[in-house]
Parts: C-alpha cells; structure tokens; sequence
C-alpha cells in the first residue's frame, strides 16, 4: 500500500524479514527515563522479541520496570546526493530484563556483540508487540 506521498507501508513479513536480515546491526532503542532517550544498540531477534546487551544505567532501569520502548532500524541509499531509497521498521513493545540463567546461556549462543565493547552483561528484551514499516 503506497500513501499519499508515495510512502509504501510494509507488511508485518516485510517488517520482520528486515528485522532478521539485519540481527546483529545497529538499531536505536528509545524510552521515556523522565525525558525521551534514545540509544545505539547491536540487536538479535529471538522468539518474537528484540534482544541487545547493556551495561548499568537506564536501559537497565527501565527494562527492569517493564517499561515501554520502541526500537527502530533503517536503511538509506544516497546516489549523486539525493536519497535514491530506504526503508524503517518501527518496533513497540514492554521491556524486561533476562534474570533466568538458563535464557542468558541460550542468549549468549546467539554471539550478540556490542559494537561499542566493553563489558555488557545484561539481556534486556523488547516484546515485539507493535511493528510498522516504510519504504519510500
């Protein structure tokens, strides 16, 4: 379905093809901790839900509360200095933090690896609750 603009909407299929063509790719993962935030994470796609490791800090608090956050992933294609094509999936779900040993061993199979290094103990995942997507 194209919008008024020419935007076409993508299917959940479209969405979550992209989603794991892209695991292990950087996404950003936004949240309200008072104000709105938004960070870079390396991301994998297991069982309906979005997986990345952190460290300490927000993310951490916020997945621990249950809170809601979006994740996003995009593609830009730039020929002789205009936007040739790209597409966006939007992801909206109910955060948690992995707290099961057995589920963190299964995680770490998965060789999720922050781009930033450094040490990143923690699973947070995001329910794959809402997803959209553009192409335009």
């Amino acid at each position: 379905m194209f919008t008024a603009d020419r935007t076409r909407v993508l299917s959940m299929d479209e969405c979550v093809r992209l989603l794991r063509e892209h695991q292990h790719g950087v996404g950003r993962v936004a949240f309200d901790d008072g104000l709105p935030v938004i960070f870079p994470v390396n991301y994998v796609l297991d069982a309906g839900r979005i997986v990345f490791r952190s460290a300490g800090g927000s993310k951490i608090d916020a997945a621990a509360d249950g809170r809601m956050m979006a994740f996003e992933i995009d593609s830009v294609v730039v020929a002789d200095g205009h936007v040739a094509h790209a597409w966006s999936v939007l992801v909206r779900g109910r955060s948690s933090v992995v707290t099961d040993d057995d589920e963190a061993t299964f995680l770490r199979l998965s060789r999720l690896e922050p781009s930033a290094g450094g040490l990143k103990p923690t699973y947070v995942t995001i329910d794959v609750d809402q997803v959209t997507g553009r192409r335009f």
